[in-house]
């Protein structure tokens, strides 16, 4: 009993200070842990959590594998969605939210490696799922110092090979990229409804619309944002290389569904 109070109030103490900080500090700057540095840490964290499950510390390890750190990473994920979700700009940069992923990626880890040494003849639908969860979650959580967004302001007609990112700072991309034609859509109260560019990207064509962004090289999508003034649109430049192993993970989490669903649960013979 007195191992558990003491646990709970560790737990209040930590989630107390990272609140606390997070109120003082703005949050933090993810730049600094761009390639490699991030992949460095993510083996150091895959190390820590295989030595964890290897050397099952008592303490950690039976917490971590617990049913009570199952059910923190939900309410922990469900918070971290409803407070992102209201926020008009997401702090996910804060330190309870990055502390909040951090848990519930090695609870995830630590639950897949007993699922899969324990559950005989359903081992791979169990594998399946929660390392296409652990990849899709861990993408985003690694990859996020990677990511990189620009963005460039074009009239029809118009060429430019100089964006800036959201610090305005300007970044010159090492191609041009062209506004050939634009066009609108609007309802009856004047009303932008849809949206549609024609560009040329390093020499390439291509055609832009609302979530119909094109492709340029390993990782980079272009989109056109609603801006909604005639013959002018904004351009968009995302840099996300860690993208296709989120759509790993998400074939693996599509994948152990369907197994699950099409070959049921396993009976157990008594």
């Amino acid at each position: 009993m007195n191992v558990c109070k003491h646990r709970w109030l560790i737990i209040s103490i930590i989630a107390i200070a990272l609140v606390t900080i997070d109120t003082i500090v703005r949050g933090v700057d993810i730049a600094l842990f761009a390639f490699p540095l991030n992949v460095l840490l993510a083996l150091l964290w895959l190390t820590g959590v295989a030595h964890l499950w290897r050397k099952r510390i008592k303490a950690a390890g039976e917490f971590m594998l617990s049913a009570e750190a199952t059910k923190i990473s939900f309410v922990l994920m469900a918070i971290v969605g409803i407070v992102l979700g209201t926020q008009a700009e997401p702090r996910t940069t804060s330190l309870s939210v990055i502390t909040a992923i951090l848990f519930t990626l090695t609870h995830l880890s630590l639950i897949t490696l007993r699922g899969w040494r324990n559950a005989k003849g359903i081992r791979w639908r169990f594998t399946l799922l929660h390392c296409g969860l652990i990849l899709l979650l861990g993408a985003g959580f690694w990859g996020a110092p990677d990511r990189h967004v620009v963005r460039m302001a074009l009239e029809r007609g118009e060429r430019s090979s100089i964006a800036y990112s959201t610090s305005g700072g300007a970044e010159n991309l090492g191609y041009e990229i062209e506004l050939s034609e634009i066009r609108t859509e609007r309802d009856d109260a004047g009303r932008l409804t849809a949206i549609e560019a024609d560009v040329v990207v390093d020499g390439k064509s291509a055609k832009l619309s609302v979530n119909h962004p094109a492709s340029k090289g390993f990782g980079t999508k272009i989109y056109i944002i609603n801006d909604g003034r005639d013959g002018y649109a904004v351009i968009e430049v995302i840099d996300e290389p860690w993208h296709y192993l989120s759509l790993v993970g998400i074939v693996m989490l599509l994948a152990g569904a369907v197994m699950m669903f099409a070959m049921g649960p396993k009976k157990v013979n008594k």
